[in-house]
């Protein structure tokens, strides 16, 4: 505490209590939220420029200064401290804030002020509200938006409430308010001139001329797509072919489900997955997959009744401990073989559904399964590659629709892919028992590294990994 020409003041220089110093704070906001002069209270409407482009808002004009009440070098609002005696003291700095409502719906608050060149009329910025060519567009502080309006709507219901506060005087308990108000006059308009007609006018026309061309080349290139993009169903066979129906297992005819495919039923009490199945390369080759992996197992059997007939006599016969360790290292190869010959097929089968349960999993992480009418739906099926041909022709975008025709040309790879993959998995299955006899050989010819087997199962999982790995991708890209 402090005594300055007899009046008490705080710490900070603020007269506490009910002194004069504290009225004359207040008197002194009141007086400049009161004062009329220099447009107060009037709505400009002033342009301004981002990135090189014109923009139009709005702004109110506050009160004139005072002597007590100024602007700093800073565009600060400052009260001039006095005591008592109307001695000076110190700065205040001031926050200046208008609540705003329009048709009694609030908008944000406006704090940011705005100084003009000749620093006669400084006006607080209206948030929110944004002039555009067919008319006045106003963002609520709720993210609501309404427009267009004129700006005679918008200036016959919007109101305002200034509200004065002073960080730097700790006594003052509460802020320093001007009740509700209407601004006064029309909307004026700032740093506008004659020829800014004009300039809009060409601005406008090159735009919409921009636009228009953007929409036709856009629509054209759509165009194109989505007659590769038919084309490419055509071939495979099925409605709507993309990138995602393709890794998520929902194109039924590159599917490698040899296990099931129902290829004995009539056609006629098959469901559409079913059926789906049956018409896929998968379902094609199986007949002919089925018929020689047989005959192949059949001979892989009597190889090894052979070979067992071979090693028990070879054992009879034979003296020598070390020839009989050499015949029961190979009878152990010829144990491993049949395990392999007999169980390999069960681990194929379901590494294929453990792989599909992955897969499923995959596709419906994040995704809101509901279910209508007893079926099930996703509300979030519409892979990437859709919503880029929805957003290209929504938008008009040329670089989205460049970016679709590329998403057909990977849809076409990645097409190839798998039905090379299915060729493969086909191919594998029919040759196994044969891999098994290679196996079996390799392993009764001493020296020789046992390499078939090995072959075989990084083919298969290696399509495995292929497939959860490139779900994955695109689930996250998606």
């Amino acid at each position: 505490m402090m005594n300055v020409f007899g009046v008490v003041f705080g710490a900070d220089g603020e007269g506490t209590g009910g002194d004069p110093a504290t009225a004359s704070y207040t008197q002194a906001i009141n007086k400049w939220l009161a004062g009329t002069g220099n447009d107060a209270g009037q709505i400009y409407r002033y342009k301004y420029t981002v990135n090189g482009k014109k923009q139009y808002s709005y702004a109110i004009v506050l009160p004139p200064k005072t002597d007590d009440i100024i602007i700093d070098d800073s565009g600060n609002y400052i009260y001039k401290l006095k005591n008592a005696n109307g001695q000076y003291i110190r700065d205040v700095p001031l926050n200046i804030k208008a609540t705003i409502t329009f048709n009694g719906k609030k908008l944000n608050d406006a704090t940011s002020i705005v100084l003009t060149t000749d620093n006669n009329r400084d006006m607080l910025v209206i948030p929110g509200v944004e002039y555009k060519s067919d008319g006045v567009y106003i963002t609520f502080a709720d993210g609501s938006v309404q427009g267009p309006i004129s700006e005679d709507e918008f200036r016959n219901n919007i109101e305002f409430s200034y509200e004065v506060t002073a960080p730097g005087l700790t006594s003052i308990g509460s802020p320093v308010t001007k009740p509700p108000f209407k601004p006064t006059g029309g909307i004026q308009h700032k740093n506008e001139h004659w020829y800014d007609f004009i300039v809009d006018f060409v601005n406008g026309i090159v735009d919409t001329v921009k636009n228009k061309l953007s929409q036709i080349f856009s629509w054209i290139l759509i165009k194109i797509a989505d007659g590769i993009h038919a084309l490419i169903d055509y071939t495979v066979g099925e409605d709507n072919v993309t990138i995602g129906s393709v890794i998520f297992g929902r194109t039924k005819k590159v599917s490698i489900d040899f296990w099931g495919i129902d290829t004995t039923s009539n056609p006629a009490t098959l469901d559409k997955d079913q059926l789906a199945l049956r018409n896929s390369v998968a379902g094609i080759m199986k007949p002919i997959v089925s018929f020689w992996y047989a005959k192949f197992t059949q001979i892989a059997i009597v190889c090894h009744l052979i070979l067992l007939l071979y090693l028990g006599i070879r054992m009879m016969v034979s003296n020598k401990a070390t020839r009989l360790e050499v015949i029961k290292e190979r009878l152990n190869v010829w144990l491993t073989s049949v395990v392999v010959l007999i169980f390999f097929p069960f681990a194929m089968k379901y590494i294929y559904t453990i792989n599909s349960v992955v897969v499923r999993a995959v596709e419906n992480a994040g995704n809101s399964i509901t279910e209508v009418d007893g079926e099930v739906s996703d509300a979030n099926t519409t892979d990437s590659m859709t919503q880029i041909r929805n957003a290209a022709s929504d938008k008009g975008s040329i670089p989205l629709a460049c970016i679709y025709i590329m998403m057909l040309g990977e849809l076409t790879v990645l097409l190839y892919n798998y039905y090379k993959r299915a060729f493969m998995v086909g191919f594998l299955i029919t040759v196994f028992p044969i891999i098994v006899i290679k196996y079996l050989y390799e392993g009764v010819n001493s020296g020789r590294k046992r390499k078939s087997f090995e072959f075989m199962a990084k083919r298969v999982y290696g399509t495995r990994c292929y497939s959860v790995g490139s779900c994955c991708s695109v689930r996250y890209l998606n």
